[in-house]
């Protein structure tokens, strides 16, 4: 199955609101074999996982909306089961410093020792940092709104020649 991809992995899904991110996330959750163990979900609602888009995931509202320390995450896994981090709606390229810290180590390196899943959705690929687009295994982009400039400097930091990105968009995605 396409959907079930070797974890820990990281994802980055970018696009418009409206463009199904979601979507695509609740099916990576649900698809995955065996399912993840534990969730959590970081998101500016904190009715998401109770009334909102994501109260049929089984999801954990990240405490008080942000990142606990890293250590939360070796010692609430010690036996390494596979879990998941869900981030919507949250600008990480406006966290504050001690934020952006426990961010940037939770995606570059304690993820994988703690075989926990990221799954990422952004409106604006700009705006994410580094760390995201360089560790980062798996994207989902949705056609960009200015696309021709736009692809190019996508490309560029995912790792396609522009052309490449620009046929797949057009072969794949002429509506959108």
């Amino acid at each position: 199955d396409m959907l079930n991809i070797t974890r820990p992995y990281r994802a980055v899904l970018c696009g418009p609101p409206g463009s199904s991110k979601t979507s695509v996330i609740k099916s990576l959750l649900c698809c995955a074999d065996p399912l993840f163990e534990r969730g959590w979900l970081w998101h500016p609602d904190p009715n998401a996982v109770t009334e909102g888009e994501y109260q049929d995931c089984g999801l954990e509202l990240l405490k008080d909306n942000k990142l606990p320390p890293t250590k939360f995450w070796f010692d609430i896994n010690p036996d390494k089961k596979h879990m998941v981090l869900v981030i919507d709606d949250v600008d990480v390229s406006e966290l504050r410093r001690d934020q952006k810290s426990l961010f940037d180590r939770l995606v570059s390196t304690a993820s994988t020792h703690c075989s926990l899943t990221i799954l990422l959705a952004s409106q604006v690929f700009f705006n994410l940092p580094t760390v995201c687009r360089k560790t980062a295994n798996l994207f989902v982009l949705y056609k960009p709104i200015s696309e021709e400039q736009d692809l190019k400097a996508i490309s560029k930091r995912v790792g396609l020649p522009a052309d490449t990105l620009s046929e797949l968009f057009h072969d794949h995605c002429p509506n959108r």
